[in-house]
């Protein structure tokens, strides 16, 4: 059985396109009339369009009708992601080990990211079903507590697999299409642990700092043919990965003491919260120059909760950048 299914609004993954489109075998571009009855013959007195909130607010930020493959996306960031950006008028294209998160994506994908070829073949099954992908989020990661001491090779194997070379397998499987088209979009999900490693999480850390790296050379390389590639940087998240069994905080101890003394060591007393991370990797993902800081390219937000220091590197995008 094949591991992609469609949401429960939907059809088959093979008739998808047909189903989510209304005009036909492509995608309409962003504010694009639909259907007829949103047209009026020359015998009728002319009135002005209308649309309802959630449209106008889907026309503005950029995303309407948009293709978005989200990484790790039914936890977490990921999911809270997978969320703004549907409220936000995107087709949303979701990834796991597991099932999908059920909140009306059009398409999920069962993989683990960190196995070679997987990223790589979810890419084309995206691209197969929904013709495209505008925007990749690289979401998906592990974090383990341990030692630099106790890293193991086979350790630091499954690490730098999951948390970098994942985001490079899926990137480099959809820059062809990105290339092609002239645009797209690329926000890699890093961590605070890749600026200033974290003690305890030494092989997370420095997979993360490889994954800053390569966001700002593939910014480097693509701004000048349409392609952004932007980092997003948060700083510990209530998570699955923190809160879940067998997460960070059950890994150093009693779960709630833990939870309760590295919320108390934040700037503002807590973790971020998924959605505040999510509020900010879709201001910088919309393919269109709309608003202000998605025209930026190679680019790096540290998230302090809710917002406190966001840290510009580089420059806007180039001619032609999407």
């Amino acid at each position: 059985m094949s591991p992609i299914h469609a949401s429960r609004n939907s059809l088959a993954p093979v008739s998808a396109t047909k189903a989510y489109c209304r005009s036909g075998s492509s995608f309409p571009r962003a504010g694009r009339l639909r259907a007829a009855s949103d047209l009026r013959t020359l015998d009728q007195p002319p009135a002005p369009l209308r649309f309802s909130r959630d449209r106008r607010l889907a026309m503005n930020t950029g995303l309407d009708a948009r293709v978005v493959l989200i990484t790790g996306g039914s936890a977490g960031i990921g999911l809270a992601t997978a969320k703004a950006m549907l409220s936000a008028g995107a087709v949303v294209a979701t990834v796991s080990r597991g099932a999908g998160p059920g909140i009306g994506e059009q398409m999920h994908v069962v993989a683990d990211l960190s196995e070679p070829g997987e990223p790589q073949r979810v890419v084309a099954e995206v691209e197969a079903s929904l013709q495209r992908i505008d925007i990749l989020v690289n979401n998906v990661g592990l974090a383990v507590i341990r030692d630099l001491q106790d890293v193991s090779d086979d350790d630091w194997d499954l690490s730098l697999r999951t948390n970098v070379l994942s985001a490079i397998g899926a990137t480099s499987a959809a820059l062809p299409g990105m290339l092609k088209r002239g645009r797209g979009v690329i926000v890699n999900v890093a961590s605070t642990a890749g600026r200033r490693p974290s003690r305890n999480l030494p092989d997370y850390s420095v997979a993360k700092a490889a994954l800053l790296a390569y966001s700002r050379q593939v910014a480097e390389t693509y701004s000048g043919q349409g392609i952004r590639c932007n980092a997003v940087i948060p700083g510990p998240t209530l998570t699955p990965s923190w809160t879940g069994a067998g997460g960070l905080a059950e890994q150093q101890g009693n779960r709630d003491e833990v939870l309760a003394k590295a919320a108390a060591a934040r700037p503002l007393g807590r973790f971020a919260e998924p959605s505040e991370i999510a509020n900010v990797i879709a201001p910088v993902a919309p393919v269109s120059p709309r608003p202000r800081l998605s025209r930026r390219n190679d680019m790096s937000v540290t998230i302090t909760p809710p917002l406190a220091r966001a840290a510009a590197i580089g420059r806007p995008a180039r001619r032609g950048a999407a």
